[in-house]
């Protein structure tokens, strides 16, 4: 970096060709700026730049869910978005290709106890043949509160594709809303026809789910922690 004294054209800032200038404490000064920055390419570097894409992707899917996003941006935890928080709560998660059954669609960690509940579900099934989720149901959920609605949230990765040509895993999602009573003792839930061609082309699922409330107020849901089950779809 070299200062400059005699300023015949006043202080520059800024940047003219290679040269960048920055002003310091009243004084001028100009350094060269580099036409290439270096770039990693060995295996380990080139992994961790695809799995953070693969974490911003699925980032992204989740936020573009209204309901998620709102808790990912209200409930108290680190991060200035509910983006960031998403990236920073499910890069660990991430596989070479894709998400896994650990990534999360709901927070937990550092979330008070007060905004989680249990949700009361005895199974949870999934069957390709009759495009059908089925959760049974049982009455002994400490805590539970029935008789209100209960957004049923349900996010979708499909992955290991029949077709080299085809994305190595797709995202998709589902909300049911529903009466959740005491009395309830299964909820069937029919998958529509898009879903399930995407469910022909691909060889293996995770099914994320998890139930939301709406309560009002600053901290607008409280919500059952993620559940995650992968399903290998060619063996069913």
């Amino acid at each position: 970096m070299v200062r400059i004294k005699n300023r015949i054209l006043g202080n520059p800032e800024g940047k003219l060709g290679h040269v960048v200038y920055r002003t310091m404490n009243g004084k001028t000064f100009a350094s060269t700026r580099p036409e290439r920055y270096n770039s990693s390419h060995s295996p380990k570097a080139k992994l961790n730049r695809n799995r953070f894409g693969i974490a911003i992707e699925f980032a992204k899917f989740i936020n573009s869910i209204p309901n998620l996003k709102e808790i990912w941006k209200s409930a108290k935890i680190k991060g200035t978005t509910s983006f960031n928080r998403l990236v920073k709560y499910n890069s660990k998660y991430i596989r070479e290709k894709s998400p896994t059954k650990n990534n999360i669609i709901v927070p937990y960690e550092n979330v008070s106890s007060n905004n989680i509940f249990k949700f009361p579900f005895q199974s949870f099934h999934f069957s390709k043949n009759a495009g059908m989720i089925k959760i049974v149901m049982h009455d002994n959920a400490k805590d539970f509160k029935y008789d209100m609605d209960y957004d049923l949230t349900f996010v979708f990765m499909f992955f290991e594709p029949k077709r080299k040509s085809d994305k190595y895993f797709l995202l998709d999602h589902l909300v049911k809303t529903f009466n959740i009573t005491e009395d309830l003792e299964e909820i069937n839930i029919d998958l529509d026809k898009s879903f399930l061609l995407k469910l022909n082309k691909y060889k293996k699922l995770v099914i994320y789910f998890s139930s939301l409330r709406e309560v009002g107020g600053r901290l607008k849901y409280v919500w059952s922690n993620t559940l995650a089950l992968e399903f290998d779809i060619s063996a069913l």
